[in-house]
């Protein structure tokens, strides 16, 4: 069974990680393994410690769960997020800018961009929302 890492779990794989800097092996190996043996006593593994959110999943998520229509009022949420728009660089502001004002279909290549920064931004909220409570499992 798969079991959500708390701030302290992940306080203690960050202490496994930071023994892999050791200059004597033996040590740097016992570090992988008791990390790993860490891992899957939680149910996890390496790759979903560190796999980021799939921007389409990430696209109906938000959309499903803010009750959003579509890109426009997408690209509105983001932008309406000042926190977040900071982190945003000038092409993207505009992009977005263009994208909520925009009612017809996107290119390929729109919805590529929407989809890659709307995966940063449930990112960012995601880590807000862990930052706000320590209680919270990651």
């Amino acid at each position: 069974m798969k079991t959500p890492l708390s701030v302290a779990d992940l306080a203690q794989l960050i202490k496994f990680m930071g023994m892999l800097g050791s200059d004597h092996d033996g040590e740097i190996v016992a570090a992988g393994r008791h990390a790993t043996k860490f891992l899957k006593s939680r149910g996890l593994t390496w790759e979903e410690v560190f796999r980021l959110p799939d921007p389409v999943q990430t696209v109906i998520t938000v959309t499903k769960i803010d009750g959003l229509e579509n890109h426009a009022e997408l690209a509105l949420r983001i932008l309406d997020d000042m926190d977040f728009r900071t982190t945003m660089s000038n092409w993207e502001v505009e992009f977005m800018t263009s994208i909520s004002r925009r009612w017809s279909t996107l290119t390929e290549k729109q919805e590529f961009h929407l989809k890659k920064i709307a995966a940063r931004y449930v990112f960012a909220q995601q880590e807000a929302r862990s930052r706000s409570s320590p209680w919270t499992n990651v």
